[in-house]
């Protein structure tokens, strides 16, 4: 009830459901990061095709994704460059700098799945644009509304039908 008032202004994590999203071409993320010699990334690359293949739960690359939900780093992501570099040199610079500029790639059907942030832009006008559970569940989206606005921005986060929100404001 109180997320379908106009005038909220909503910064939702969002759990992607089980839907396969629609083919949506790759997208790039951009991440800058400073570490002390202490802080360790908390991040596991494959040193052939920089592929992130884990993020633990402590560390500098973890405190990003909290702090930046939209750009957030996920398991599965390529990166492009580290500090300008490509290649082993970007592998190197990942594991020895203390100050990291990176450029990732994710594919479009990691976008499909886990969780994502957006922002719900208030209105005095626009309703929330979907319904949901009790157990905030999407049932569905409508054609006008908040949500609706952030698909049309944001395909490769679009909230879609089967979704659930985790967290809110």
């Amino acid at each position: 009830e109180q997320l379908a008032r106009p005038g909220n202004v909503l910064d939702v994590i969002v759990e992607k459901g089980s839907g396969l999203a629609s083919w949506e071409p790759p997208v790039t993320i951009a991440v800058q990061m400073m570490r002390s010699e202490k802080e360790n990334l908390g991040m596991a690359v494959n040193k052939d095709s920089l592929e992130v293949l884990e993020i633990k739960s402590r560390g500098k690359l973890a405190a990003w994704n909290q702090a930046n939900p939209y750009q957030a780093v996920a398991v599965g992501d390529r990166i492009l460059e580290a500090n300008g570099l490509h290649g082993q040199d970007a592998f190197d610079i990942i594991s020895n700098s203390l100050i990291l500029d990176l450029v990732l790639l994710r594919q479009s059907w990691l976008a499909a799945f886990g969780t994502f942030g957006c922002f719900l832009e208030t209105s005095k006008e626009a309703p929330l644009g979907c319904s949901l559970s009790s157990e905030l569940e999407v049932l569905s989206i409508d054609a006008e509304g908040r949500v609706p606005r952030w698909n049309r921005s944001n395909p490769l986060r679009a909230v879609r039908k089967g979704d659930r929100f985790l967290q809110i404001n």
